[in-house]
């Protein structure tokens, strides 16, 4: 799903305009991955107060061609990879609006205002990203537990999703445990704490729900 939002197919093209050139391998960048992150949380279906008809409620669940435009639309005001950046997201029936952090208002057909925008969709994914000089986004911790954290960064070891303070990736304690026979063999053989196995099992099956 996330390789269709950002590289398009046979079915319609991408969502969003690539940091970064497709990969034959079909590596995205991290930048993409957040862009993808994005419309995963915009493309729930939604009820919200109608802005216009106190007590009425509108059903609101964007289209990817919704997005697409929105995206040119920042694009066109200076402001490119717009759900990469500190936002928030407001959806209407016929219309997306993008708040950016420095106040600019991107909006598709310009029926609704600043001061017309109502309950903002939450993007609780946005709390668990870093932004860079640029002002896209530069690093992401989506999981934490007591001291233990899943970081995801550019910079360190490409963009695999590391167990931090440990520095060990996901992919290397996940397959130990098959390997090693269990969570403290896994443990063992990298000489770190259950503790980091542990929530880099649940990061997987987290993973592993989104893909299913």
């Amino acid at each position: 799903m996330f390789t269709r939002w950002v590289n398009g197919n046979a079915q319609g093209a991408a969502a969003v305009k690539r940091y970064m050139p497709e990969s034959p391998s079909g590596v995205v960048s991290f930048v993409d991955y957040v862009q993808a992150r994005a419309i995963r949380t915009i493309r729930r279906e939604r009820f919200v107060d109608h802005p216009d008809k106190p007590g009425e409620q509108i059903r609101v669940a964007p289209s990817l061609q919704q997005i697409r435009q929105a995206v040119e639309e920042a694009e066109k005001m200076g402001f490119p990879y717009p759900f990469a950046r500190q936002h928030t997201t407001f959806v209407f029936n016929d219309d997306i609006v993008v708040k950016l952090e420095d106040g600019a208002v991107v909006t598709l057909t310009g029926k609704y205002k600043a001061q017309h925008l109502i309950e903002p969709i939450v993007e609780p994914y946005l709390f668990e990203l870093e932004f860079g000089e640029n002002g896209l986004a530069s690093r992401d911790t989506p999981l934490s537990h007591g001291d233990r954290s899943i970081v995801i960064d550019p910079k360190v070891k490409y963009g695999t999703p590391i167990v931090m303070p440990c520095g060990v990736s996901v992919s290397a304690l996940v397959h130990a445990i098959d390997e090693e026979g269990g969570i403290q063999g896994a443990a063992d053989a990298y000489g770190v704490d259950p503790k980091d196995v542990k929530i880099a099992l649940k990061y997987e099956d987290i993973l592993s729900g989104i893909a299913s």
